[in-house]
């Protein structure tokens, strides 16, 4: 693998050609060589890398293949790369339409939040029900990342809740396997989960940590980590679609920041953007 521009996305691209140059002009001393060193990887002269790059021909299958695995392209990306490519080698406006209905259908894929974060555990329905009934379940949960909070007391500390709720929750949470217990010490087990936004629970779930936002703005201390933001604003649908694309961009680029921050309290990220009539 070459390497690759983590800040660069191929769906924000309808041509491929484009992506590959802006990818290479990105590149340090913009990419001098490495036309060259893709044409060596993926088994071409270095004239044909060219002249796909100047738009003289287009990528085989086998090339565009070769060339997304250079780039250290995921699956979803990989596939939207080889439908620019299958758009720009359509030879009937038949098979251009259907090429353009597979890109329009990886783009809405490629829109969900769900194939942004990383999901490693899928909870059952009648799970998911408790899971998401309650803020404490998912605080609790956080809570045990921390090595230093591993028992009832501890957690009893952190959250103002009647012992006997912190009790259900970690018997529920450890059924679960969504936490680990050893002789009645509590650890984080590693997992994610994510809840999609057509499920049924996922009002709640946004309900109940909008109702923690509103207690924490009655009784917000001016602490440097807070931050309320309500801007009612008067545009058009496609800037709103560009303001839901940036916040899913921002939620995309800080997954692996969030992923190794120091475990040391609780916040909690509430983005709001809707049309209000």
């Amino acid at each position: 693998m070459i390497g690759r521009k983590e800040d660069m996305s191929c769906f924000d691209y309808d041509d491929y050609r484009e992506y590959l140059k802006d990818y290479i002009e990105a590149l340090p001393k913009k990419g001098r060589g490495f036309a060259g060193n893709l044409a060596k990887e993926i088994g071409v002269s270095p004239v044909i890398v060219s002249q796909v790059l100047n738009g003289l021909r287009s990528f085989s299958l086998e090339q565009a293949y070769a060339t997304a695995e250079v780039l250290g392209l995921n699956e979803l990306d990989k596939e939207y790369f080889l439908t620019l490519v299958n758009l720009d080698r359509a030879g009937t406006q038949a098979l251009s339409k259907h090429f353009e209905s597979r890109k329009r259908e990886l783009l809405s894929k490629h829109q969900e939040i769900k194939n942004r974060v990383k999901t490693k555990k899928e909870l059952s329905d009648l799970a998911k029900a408790t899971y998401y009934s309650n803020w404490y379940f998912v605080a609790i949960r956080l809570l045990v990342y921390r090595e230093d909070i591993n028992s009832i007391e501890d957690i009893l500390r952190q959250v103002p809740l009647p012992r006997v709720k912190v009790e259900q929750a970690l018997e529920f949470l450890e059924e679960y396997q969504l936490i680990d217990n050893k002789d009645g010490k509590y650890s984080w087990l590693g997992t994610a989960t994510h809840i999609s936004k057509d499920s049924y629970l996922v009002n709640r779930h946004h309900q109940n940590w909008r109702m923690k936002s509103q207690e924490r703005l009655e009784f917000a201390q001016n602490e440097d980590t807070d931050l309320f933001f309500t801007s009612p604003m008067m545009i058009d649908t496609e800037t709103a679609k560009d303001l839901k694309k940036a916040i899913l961009d921002f939620i995309s680029a800080k997954q692996d920041q969030i992923n190794d921050a120091p475990a040391e309290t609780i916040f909690s990220l509430n983005i709001d953007l809707f049309k209000v009539i």
